[in-house]
């Protein structure tokens, strides 16, 4: 009898270690395609709005004794670009920081994760409500998950809603791990680059992945918010 516990202990202890490593894996690849990602639009805006730059600086200088009416014209671009290229990049490297891993990807991560979109643009509250009885540790693959959709969300806010207020809320029960995060219209020009498809798609997928639900889209006053929930055994 004894052993046969043992043997249990021991397959319980492989079967754990496999899912920390799973875990360890998937996030691994997630960042590397984040950054992947982040790589491409960074390259892509700055390639861009610098070429313009030079061009309209190089135009400019060549008539500005000659022709100060067009060289007006052309300092007046360039001043319109160099705005834009602001507006363009400040999301992205919000997004780089919001990309750091920490120690321990988790809930447990996020007072830092929301210290670190406050300290670039968003107005970031967090907010976490947990029942009584709740305190034992969530599934592994439920924390990480939940993480990576908030901090999805927050990288989506800083790239179309810059300057906005953003509401984090985390609400757990002995069966429902819910969280929210919605953000309030932009106090800021948004970027130029508007595609949010695979962020959505991605928190989708990490939430089906857990046998939880997602939902996204448009706030009523306005603004977005998205909504993923995840189910939990009840505690006995």
């Amino acid at each position: 009898m004894l052993r046969g516990g043992a043997e249990a202990l021991a397959a319980r202890a492989r079967t754990t270690i496999a899912v920390a490593e799973e875990t360890r894996r998937s996030a691994t690849a997630a960042l590397d395609e984040q950054r992947a990602r982040l790589a491409r639009d960074l390259h892509d805006a700055a390639g861009h709005m610098m070429t313009v730059i030079v061009l309209q600086a190089t135009a400019a200088r060549r008539v500005w004794e000659t022709r100060p009416d067009l060289a007006g014209e052309h300092v007046a671009v360039l001043r319109r670009t160099l705005a834009e290229a602001l507006g363009e990049l400040r999301p992205l490297l919000l997004s780089l920081a919001l990309a750091d891993v920490p120690a321990t990807i988790g809930l447990g991560g996020l007072p830092t994760l929301a210290e670190r979109a406050s300290g670039c643009g968003l107005r970031v509250t967090l907010e976490v409500d947990q029942d009584t009885g709740t305190g034992a540790p969530l599934p592994r693959a439920v924390d990480a998950a939940a993480y990576r959709i908030v901090q999805e969300a927050l990288t989506n806010a800083a790239r179309h809603a810059p300057g906005a207020f953003v509401r984090v809320r985390i609400t757990r029960t002995r069966r429902t791990l819910a969280v929210d995060v919605s953000n309030t219209p932009p106090a800021d020009r948004p970027a130029l680059s508007t595609s949010a498809g695979h962020g959505l798609s991605g928190m989708a997928e990490r939430s089906a992945a857990c046998g939880g639900t997602f939902a996204a889209g448009p706030r009523p006053g306005g603004g977005f918010g998205v909504r993923a929930a995840f189910p939990l055994e009840e505690a006995a």
